[in-house]
């Protein structure tokens, strides 16, 4: 007999439980009768850093220092979002002077840009320089 109470309550506390953790009523709403399908909006966002050359901005491309192209996304990227673009620029700065000869009285003049194409209906491209040297 105890048993039974046993597995009574611990069924009825398996159907109870959940709805104590349950922070929202909305994930209800998500999957009722009347719900639209999820849709997953993805974006592909691309950096670009440019710098000026010859009055010519030219692309910092992996190839073009020696860093792998995997790489350089990653940094692009882990620079762009902790705002140190000033950092990331300084050290290819360094990098580009020392491949091309350059004085250190010639100035780079170097551009951001952070490029962000949503998966929609029109597929457009949304572009904002985020920094200029």
């Amino acid at each position: 007999m105890f048993y039974k109470k046993y597995i009574f309550f611990l069924i009825l506390g398996g159907i109870i439980l959940p709805f104590i953790f349950l922070k929202d009523i909305y994930p209800f709403h998500r999957f009722g009768m009347f719900a639209e399908p999820i849709k997953h909006q993805t974006q592909d966002e691309r950096f670009y850093v440019f710098y000026k050359i010859d009055n010519q901005y030219k692309e910092l491309k992996p190839q073009n220092i020696p860093l792998n192209a995997n790489a350089f996304e990653m940094q692009l990227r882990k620079h762009h979002y902790q705002k140190k673009h000033a950092d990331f620029i300084t050290v290819f700065d360094r990098i580009i002077r020392n491949k091309m000869n350059l004085k250190e009285e010639e100035k780079l003049k170097w551009k951001w840009y952070h490029v962000i194409q949503k998966q929609d209906s029109q597929n457009k491209l949304d572009s904002l320089c985020v920094f200029s040297k």
